[in-house]
């Protein structure tokens, strides 16, 4: 007989095993703190216990695995990744790895007696990941209280290490172990250990023997996370390992114990979803939020003055949802949370934050979600300079210098290595004869040091005496007396001479440097906005200035000579503006100040925070069942899109300027040439899908001309409303689905054109098209009719989990919002076509086409990547 080799392939079965002892032996019996890793930040006395948002139709069941002595169990095994995505390989584009639906806590188990630092090992994946959490509480855990034992980790993890739970900051007692996963979406998944007894303080008992079977893996997926009551949900059960019983208990009263339940939300709420899976190796649970809503729906939203920073960061948040809200609740992500309406938060450690903001009201509940940027100080370099004083050399010199009599006197200042001055003031207006001094002179001798002496500094003054002698001859005319007798009387007084001799003081003359006498010119000025953007400048130059020049610095060039201007600004925004002031002489005297000049747009609502670009992947779950139905019921045509609504995407050189013949340059965007080539494959009416006449779409249409029966185009089915005649004619796979714009400039009222837009999406995706909305493009004058209708489509949009490409926030911050003053869209000088330069955040139809070309591409590449021509 042939003996049997071992090979590499056989080995690792057991060296898993071996490695997975030895890991659950150290969760066991470790203190050993330095096993702590830098992705985790153990919990201190200090942190604050956070409260999950609970379901609001009623709590789950809590899972209790019933245990007497606490067991120690080794881990012989792995579960399996359950996999619902098509194999990765076959991507035509890989841009985006679908990942398994797999959260789990694989060690510590139940029962498990654990201290000093443990190893927590598990899974934590899903297509639409966002980061996790390990969390502990007490066992049992009535107040639903929990605290961090990481921080939020950003990077998915299948089997491995999860993190690190420090014990050595709590009690011994029993505790429950929480894993929860974040998702893009807003919601989270939750799966709990529970009976685990940290044991720090007391000699750990001896463990009783375990059988070794592996516990069961619960998981499962659903049909949709969010909608109008009443909201029924398909679930599947995706679970792993030897499962013998399953448990779901759907948070609102309703339990199931079948293995694929369906079931019914009848009233607004959030609500937790809990599957308890059983086997003989014990039990695991998962836990996934389902939010059912009213018609009116609150929506979340906020804002924050600071998005990055340095640490510490304080960031100020401001609520921004719409509808009514009842209760706040703000995850920073870094440990702590706040139900306050606008709470101010600072981040600490540097590192990148999601902070999500969960708001709950009759109608039901919304989530929102955006990126806190935190970086550490920048290294500041002090050089330090120490000056080591040379001892000079003193060399006494007898020197006699005679002094001169002279009529002036001289202050001779004298330096010496002490920095003591000798000031001798001799005053020569004598005949006294100076007396010679011997004065000894110092020389400073330092070797490889450059030393400056200062000279010897003499100031001169002279003092001068003036005789003056002023004679003063006074006339006084003679005085006439009238009297009875006419005798005149001449009186002659004789002269006076006053000699006066005048001696001023002796004075210092220095010599004084010449300066301008001119006043000074002091530049200033301040503004105030007026109208929309329009603001008033008030010059407050004090000085001769005789010319002005006020440059606006707002990309135009614009700049004004007048004394104070009054200047309109092209958009909002902050603006560093330059008063230059000059004087007779030529000389320049320049002034700069920020000036900000403030959005009078109406608020716009829901369009104002809803992302460029929608999150193609995030909507897997809902687009690929679409899809397949579409393929397998209706023979859509995965290479064949097609266009509905107002006529936005019939213009402009907007998608035509693709098909064969067309003139574009991609510039940094050629991953797009696939997407242009994919949809040129097919042919329709003599075209393509890129310049096909779409039969749904008409300049002048509202939504409800789209769906109208009877407003059926020609060639279409009597009675077949325009977009049901297009899905029939050319079997599109996507739908690029674009109105509202004249529901805007109609007046039409918002619950109306929400009604007919859902009436619309819902006929799509029931004929297995997957509908890609747009928002509406700004129209100056209506801005609060836009706000209302962007509205109703991002919350369809919201509601259906399809894709909405924000037009609105694309063009309002461009060069007149990015349209002509027909009401078309401007188009780059190289065409509509043209990627290159800024020509996508200046020009309106440059920045359509790109949007649609990339969500394209990303449901290609997403969605559908196993499709083949």
């Amino acid at each position: 007989m042939a003996r049997k080799r071992w090979t590499t392939k056989s080995l690792l079965p057991l060296l898993f095993i071996f490695t997975a002892l030895v890991i659950s032996a150290c969760n066991l019996s470790s203190s050993d703190a330095t096993q702590e890793i830098d992705l985790t930040t153990a919990p201190t006395s200090t942190l604050q216990p956070s409260r999950t948002a609970l379901s609001t139709g009623g709590a789950p069941t809590p899972i209790i695995i019933p245990s007497g002595q606490p067991t120690r169990t080794t881990i012989t095994s792995r579960p399996t990744a359950i996999v619902i995505l098509p194999p990765t390989s076959q991507n035509v584009f890989p841009t985006f790895t679908a990942l398994p639906v797999n959260i789990a806590i694989l060690s510590p188990v139940p029962g498990n007696v654990v201290s000093g630092a443990v190893q927590v090992l598990g899974a934590a994946t899903h297509p639409q990941f966002l980061q996790y959490q390990l969390e502990f509480g007490p066992d049992p855990n009535p107040g639903n209280l929990w605290f961090p034992a990481t921080s939020a980790v950003q990077a998915p993890v299948l089997n491995g290490l999860l993190g690190i739970w420090n014990t050595t900051t709590v009690q011994d007692a029993l505790y429950q172990l929480r894993l929860r996963v974040y998702l893009r979406d807003g919601s989270t998944l939750t799966t709990v250990v529970n009976n685990i007894r940290v044991q720090n303080q007391a000699p750990t008992p001896r463990p009783t023997e375990t059988q070794n079977i592996p516990r069961p893996i619960a998981a499962f997926t659903q049909d949709r996370t969010t909608g109008q009551v009443p909201l029924t949900v398909q679930f599947t059960n995706q679970s792993s390992g030897n499962v013998t019983s399953v448990l779901w208990n759907f948070g609102d009263g309703g339990t199931s114990t079948e293995l694929n339940p369906r079931h019914t939300f009848n009233a607004p709420g959030l609500y937790n979803v809990t599957l308890t899976v059983t086997g003989p190796g014990g039990s695991s649970n998962v836990t996934r939020q389902i939010s059912a809503q009213s018609a009116t729906p609150p929506v979340a939203g906020f804002t924050m003055n600071q998005s990055s920073g340095v640490a510490p960061l304080p960031v100020q948040f401001v609520d921004q949802s719409q509808g009514t809200i009842t209760n706040w609740l703000w995850n920073f992500s870094d440990g702590t949370t706040s139900t306050d309406r606008n709470p101010s938060h600072v981040f600490v450690v540097p590192g990148t934050y999601n902070v999500f903001l969960t708001v709950t009201g009759p109608g039901g509940s919304s989530s929102v979600t955006r990126q806190i940027t935190v970086t550490g100080p920048t290294p500041t370099f002090t050089s330090t300079f120490t000056n080591t004083p040379v001892t000079p050399t003193l060399t006494p010199t007898n020197t006699t210098t005679p002094v001169t009599p002279t009529s002036t006197f001289t202050d001779t200042v004298t330096f010496t290595p002490t920095s003591t001055t000798a000031i001798t003031e001799t005053p020569t207006n004598t005949t006294t004869p100076v007396t010679p001094t011997d004065t000894p002179s110092a020389t400073a001798t330092a070797t490889g040091t450059n030393t400056t002496i200062p000279p010897t500094e003499t100031g001169t003054a002279t003092e001068t005496s003036t005789a003056t002698v002023t004679s003063t001859d006074t006339l006084i005319p003679p005085t006439f007396t009238d009297t009875a007798s006419p005798t005149p009387t001449d009186t002659l007084v004789p002269p006076t001479e006053t000699p006066t001799d005048t001696l001023p003081p002796p004075t210092d003359t220095p010599t004084e440097t010449p300066t301008n006498t001119l006043e000074p010119i002091n530049v200033s000025f301040t503004y105030a906005q007026t109208e929309g953007l329009t603001v008033a400048f008030t010059n407050g130059t004090t000085g001769p200035a005789v010319a002005f020049l006020w440059e606006f610095n707002d990309g135009t060039g614009s700049t004004s000579a007048e004394v104070s201007p009054t200047y309109t600004f092209p958009q909002a925004g902050t603006y560093l503006v330059r008063l230059t002031a000059t004087a007779g002489d030529g000389q320049t005297f320049p002034y700069e100040a920020e000036v900000i000049v403030e959005s009078t747009q109406v608020d716009p609502g829901l369009a104002g925070t809803t992302p460029l670009l929608p999150d193609i992947g995030a909507l897997y779950p809902t687009l690929r069942p679409i899809y397949e139905n579409g393929v397998n019921s209706f023979g859509s045509r995965a290479t064949v899109f097609a266009h509905a609504g107002d006529g936005t995407l019939r213009h402009n050189g907007i998608l035509d300027t693709f098909a064969p013949g067309g003139s574009y340059n991609l510039a940094d965007n050629g991953d797009l040439q696939a997407i242009i080539d994919w949809y040129n494959l097919v042919a329709i009416d003599s075209g393509t899908s890129f310049n096909r006449e779409s039969v749904a779409a008409s300049d002048n249409w509202r939504v409800e001309d789209l769906i109208n029966p009877n407003n059926t185009p020609g060639g279409c089915n009597s009675g077949e409303s325009p977009l049901a005649c297009e899905i029939r004619v050319i079997q599109p796979a996507v739908m690029l689905l674009s109105i509202g714009y004249q529901d805007v400039l109609q007046n039409t009222d918002p619950n109306a054109f929400r009604a007919n837009l859902e009436a619309a999406v819902q006929t799509l995706t029931n004929s297995g098209v997957i509908p890609v909305l747009f928002t509406v493009r700004p129209v100056t004058g209506s801005e609060a009719q836009v706000a209302a209708i962007n509205d109703a489509i991002i919350q369809v949009a919201s509601s259906y989990n399809v894709p909405v490409a924000n037009l609105w926030r694309a063009l309002n911050d461009m060069p007149d919002q990015g349209q002509t003053g027909g009401g078309g869209l401007t188009s780059a000088p190289g065409g509509a076509g043209d990627f290159s330069g800024g020509n996508m955040t200046t020009y309106g139809a440059n920045a359509v086409n790109y949007g649609v070309l990339r969500v394209l591409y990303n449901l290609r590449n997403n969605i559908f990547p196993d499709a083949s021509p």
